[in-house]
């Protein structure tokens, strides 16, 4: 029998910050995100609106299963124009590559991943974030030792407590 696995990509583009040379804090009241959909996962991604050149911003990613999902990966760049400085959870770049491998989500529970870069030059900041995800079903059989007088042999053998 063939084993079919479903995987759903879902692409997120957005930019991200516009990068001011001056001296000042940026307003982190304001912030740009942008939210895809499938029929496993939600990716949730948001970013400062503006930062200052040289100042650390973060990235946050968040995502929510809409049914039992496994092998959740979330994928993401280094935007042009800064360098990655670190996340939480921890990554390791494979080159402007970024990846978390989040693993499995029951249905409705999220996971959130925060990504720290350090703006290089002024301009526009842009990535584009990918999920990826596959279905999974799970079911469970408890376990027991039979109580006195019932066969083990027989399926739905009362259990002892």
């Amino acid at each position: 029998m063939k084993k079919q696995i479903m995987k759903f990509m879902a692409m997120l583009a957005m930019g991200v910050a516009f990068v001011h040379g001056a001296a000042q804090a940026a307003d982190s009241s304001f912030t740009n995100s942008g939210e895809v959909r499938t029929d496993l996962v939600t990716l949730r991604k948001s970013a400062p609106a503006q930062v200052v050149l040289g100042q650390e911003y973060p990235l946050t990613y968040t995502v929510t299963a809409r049914t039992n999902v496994g092998e959740v990966t979330l994928t993401d760049r280094v935007p042009k124009g800064a360098t990655f400085v670190k996340s939480e959870p921890a990554t390791t770049p494979a080159g402007d590559i970024l990846q978390w491998k989040i693993g499995s989500l029951a249905d409705a529970q999220s996971a959130t991943v925060t990504a720290w870069f350090r703006p290089t030059a002024e301009g526009e900041l842009a990535s584009c974030a990918t999920v990826s995800a596959i279905p999974l079903v799970c079911v469970s059989t408890m376990v027991g030792k039979p109580r006195a007088g019932d066969h083990q042999d027989r399926p739905g053998a009362s259990l002892a407590r």
